[in-house]
């Protein structure tokens, strides 16, 4: 049930067009309460005023977007004075400010006032009810830590319609519905008891608090009533098949800023820089991320534009506490060169890192951070390339810019007390990327070219990579999504930016696969000017190894782990298949080929992972193209290729 908890987060609040609010009664009531940000933000409400209902999703980062009937709104939302004050930027701008008049175990009545700002002296009253409520998307192929009188336990979600779960020592499965805004369970195994979730109003932000009618068949006049928490699992580790690669999110350089006196907050290209970013995080972190369940979020520096004003730092770290990654803390932040610059001449480098060091996820200039996977334990290797200390703050940004890795930090990181543990993977990851053909630098001339490389410190960095046979480096800085490999060992990959250019975006999807023994990279765009930021399904090849990943002008062999194969193999190939949706199929074909044939759910996957053998049978030498085809129960699909040679 913890994936509930993530997506309980998004609230549904009351946005109501002019038409609906004029068909609203005044209201006389007298205010017996307040409104607090915890009371809503992230949390999921239905609404109703005056025959109309809807829903409206309440966000974390201060914007809220909602449909009624067939008209969408969105907008900025704020407490004000204990009043919840919701300005409509997309659909009007009207203000709507609400006063909170009573409340029950999982509702709020509230009356407002709406002004339009064509007729400011005529303001339109009413009155609305929010009230607390699950929906499909909280629950499907999410999984739950389930606590309730003592008894606690782990509960998964399927997207088909079925739920698995085990308490304390007993284990139940069976079939699960939302039903009028309620989570609705029968055990079919374990007992044929039908269970009956309400979501009640709470100030956690850290779980569902719910109340639950037990009933069952052998005495139905007599149910049994608790209480229970539904909260987000740590490790999320029981959802996991031992089939599933090990894979990231990996976003970089947000440049979150804010407006001062003396700051616009806008870009040199004019992009507004205090809300692309937190638009962008916020989209993919209630959106995306719950239902594609990494083992990891990393975000690969430059959080900030301006690493030395405080109130950017204090956004990002609201962002994420208020967010799901309360309960999710595999969230991994490294420093980048705008994180650590200064205003004031007079800051010396510790002062530059005092932000980072107060408001990020992973609040240490480097280190460590291990993490569990269903494969064993994964470690990141996390490195600082904007580690100049030099006394002049010109001379040490721009030496941050071109990058610096010390040697001081290197051995650090090789001499760590923790090196000699065994783990199954490491991944080293750095702010800057490591380039495998370095260009010498000559003060003077144009930084652009230096930026692909730690300009000090790159063989320093990719000896760190080698003694660590790390596979995989994650990076940012250069403001363009990219792949290079560093001789035929590791894979540089590179994200764009998310959050300078706008609200459109890409993040990589990177995994390392043990059946392909290779990396494998995946770019998705995210768009958070819609209402739904991804093109869902995500379909995502990770076996076989891909024979064209990271094909650049450094490695023009491509992926260096992809070995040919020969026509008379039948090889294993492994997808994995996001969706908030069911996926009613999945299929493969070769070359681009009329004909398709099926891959199979993998057993105890959750409908994640997919596979089938592929026979390459009468398929000439040299290299073939194969895709993957997933379609959801609303006819969408997605795709994903990759290559293969025949010898």
């Amino acid at each position: 049930m913890e994936g509930m908890l993530r997506f309980s987060r998004r609230v549904f609040f009351v946005v109501l067009s002019v038409a609906v609010l004029l068909l609203a009664g005044c209201a006389d009531s007298t205010p017996t309460g307040t409104f607090t940000a915890d009371k809503v933000s992230g949390k999921t409400f239905a609404y109703s005023s005056a025959g109309s209902t809807g829903t409206l999703a309440f966000n974390a980062d201060g914007t809220w977007s909602t449909t009624i009937g067939t008209s969408t709104f969105s907008g900025t939302w704020n407490i004000t004075n204990g009043k919840l004050v919701c300005v409509t930027t997309a659909g009007g701008d009207h203000t709507i400010t609400y006063t909170l008049l009573t409340t029950t175990s999982n509702s709020m009545n509230a009356s407002f006032d709406e002004v339009n700002p064509a007729d400011p002296n005529n303001p339109v009253a009413g009155t609305a009810a929010f009230t607390a409520t699950f929906t499909t998307g909280q629950v499907s192929g999410k999984t739950f830590t389930h606590a309730s009188t003592g008894a606690r336990g782990t509960l998964a979600f399927n997207a088909d319609g079925t739920w698995s779960t085990t308490i304390d020592t007993a284990t139940f499965g069976g079939t699960w519905s939302i039903i009028n805004g309620q989570l609705v369970c029968v055990t079919t195994s374990g007992g044929n008891h039908t269970l009956t979730y309400t979501a009640l109003l709470s100030d956690d932000t850290t779980a569902i608090h719910t109340s639950v009618v037990e009933v069952n068949p052998a005495d139905p006049a007599n149910p049994t009533t608790y209480t229970a928490t539904l909260a987000l699992n740590q490790l999320l580790t029981s959802s996991r098949s031992s089939l599933e690669p090990i894979f990231f999110v990996h976003i970089s350089d947000t440049h979150l800023d804010t407006k001062t006196a003396t700051n616009t907050g806008l870009s040199t290209d004019g992009v507004d820089l205090t809300q692309s970013g937190k638009a962008l995080m916020n989209a993919l972190i209630t959106e995306v991320v719950p239902v594609i369940n990494p083992l990891a979020i990393v975000h690969t520096g430059d959080m900030t534009e301006k690493g030395y004003i405080e109130e950017t730092w204090q956004t990002y770290s609201n962002l994420l506490k208020s967010s799901i990654l309360t309960s999710y803390p595999n969230y991994v932040d490294i420093v980048g060169n705008h994180d650590v610059k200064v205003q004031n001449p007079l800051l010396d480098y510790e002062a530059g890192l005092q932000n980072f060091l107060l408001y990020s996820q992973t609040a240490s200039r480097y280190g460590y951070t291990t993490l569990e996977s269903s494969v064993g334990t994964v470690r990141l290797i996390r490195t600082n390339t904007a580690a100049s200390t030099s006394a002049n703050p010109q001379t040490r940004n721009m030496e941050n810019i071109i990058g610096n890795f010390p040697a001081s930090q290197q051995q650090a990181l090789l001499n760590h007390p923790d090196r000699n543990q065994p783990v199954a993977l490491n991944v080293v990851l750095g702010h800057s990327p490591v380039a495998e053909s370095y260009i010498p630098y000559v003060p003077g001339t144009n930084i652009g070219q230096y930026m692909f490389q730690i300009t000090d410190g790159n063989g320093r960095m990719k000896q760190l990579i080698d003694e660590f046979k790390a596979p995989i480096y994650l990076s940012g800085h250069v403001h363009a999504h990219g792949l290079e490999w560093l001789g035929n060992k590791s894979l540089v990959v590179r994200a764009d930016t998310f959050g300078a250019h706008g609200k459109q975006a890409t993040f990589y999807l990177v995994a390392y696969d043990f059946e392909a023994m290779s990396p494998a990279v995946k770019l998705v765009n995210i768009d958070a000017t819609k209402p739904n930021t991804v093109e869902w399904p995500i379909v995502f090849i990770t076996t076989p190894a891909n024979s064209a990943l990271g094909n650049t002008a450094s490695y023009s062999g491509g992926n260096p782990n992809a070995q040919p194969f020969t026509t008379g193999q039948t090889i294993m190939l492994k997808t994995m298949v996001f969706s908030p949706e069911t996926v009613t199929s999945v299929e493969y074909s070769i070359d681009d080929g009329l004909t398709s044939s099926p891959l199979a759910a993998v057993r105890n996957s959750y409908g994640r992972v997919w596979a089938a053998g592929i026979p390459l049978a009468g398929l000439s030498a040299g290299s073939h193209s194969v895709t993957v085809t997933a379609t959801r129960s609303n006819g969408t699909t997605g795709k994903d290729s990759i290559s293969i040679v025949i010898n």
